[in-house]
């Protein structure tokens, strides 16, 4: 995991965990295998809700053999992932995986909660990854839209 700085209320930059690989799951056909969600964590959606935001994102690609596609590469993402203000009860770690949409420019356009430990954390996930910026996927030489699965961890600060 590479460690980010995070800013913290009130307490300046702390270090936060980002796992730095997209998983890429455009090739994705089992809506189920992507259900599965870490320890500690609650997933967001049933299988119908993420077969149906699959199929709304990348269209025919769901089933299509998509075969021979090259992967997407992270070219750049935002240097700072927001620790979530947590009001009198104190911080706490948490762990929240999102899924995106990948345009075939390289942007982030669509950004959902596949799974959280806390709530509380997934504002400050879907604005850290919506300001991704990709080397979109090829098939047969031109770029497709995809999709990706980023888990983050929100460490705890240090004090």
């Amino acid at each position: 995991m590479a460690v980010l700085l995070a800013v913290v209320a009130g307490q300046g930059y702390q270090p936060v965990d980002v796992t730095p690989e997209i998983d890429p799951v455009y090739t994705e056909s089992d809506p189920d295998t992507l259900l599965v969600c870490p320890d500690g964590t609650t997933p967001r959606m049933t299988e119908d809700e993420l077969r149906r935001q699959l199929e709304a994102w990348l269209g025919d690609l769901v089933d299509q053999d998509v075969s021979g596609a090259t992967e997407v590469t992270l070219l750049e993402r935002p240097a700072e992932l927001r620790y979530p203000r947590r009001p009198l009860a104190g911080y706490k770690a948490g762990h929240v995986v999102v899924m995106m949409l990948i345009e075939n420019d390289g942007t982030v356009p669509g950004v959902l909660v596949n799974c959280s430990s806390d709530p509380l954390y997934e504002a400050s996930a879907v604005e850290f990854v919506s300001g991704y910026r990709f080397s979109p996927a090829t098939l047969h030489g031109k770029p497709i839209r995809s999709n990706g699965r980023q888990p983050i961890d929100f460490g705890l600060p240090s004090r």
